[in-house]
């Protein structure tokens, strides 16, 4: 393995913080939403449910992101190796 095919995953795990924060984004303007609208009185058990689901989807994302840093000092580690 030369040092080429960690230098084209250094872009790709950038376009993964994009998206990873883009869907992050969504899902907390979506949670945002439903925990403002209407009263308490509105609000069921199946949307308890749904903000249950999501709030776990947002942890999994923060999770998948921490994942996404350690593989990015990985490569650069191992980009370094190469060149060292």
């Amino acid at each position: 393995m030369d040092m080429t095919t960690p230098a084209l995953l250094f872009p790709a795990i950038s376009l993964l913080f994009v998206a990873y924060t883009n869907r992050l984004h969504s899902l907390s303007v979506l949670i945002r939403a439903m925990t403002t609208e209407g009263s308490d009185e509105s609000k069921t058990h199946h949307t308890d449910e749904q903000l249950d689901i999501l709030k776990k989807r947002v942890t999994y994302i923060k999770r998948m992101q921490v994942f996404g840093i350690v593989s990015f000092i990985f490569n650069l580690m191992t980009i370094i190796s190469f060149y060292i």
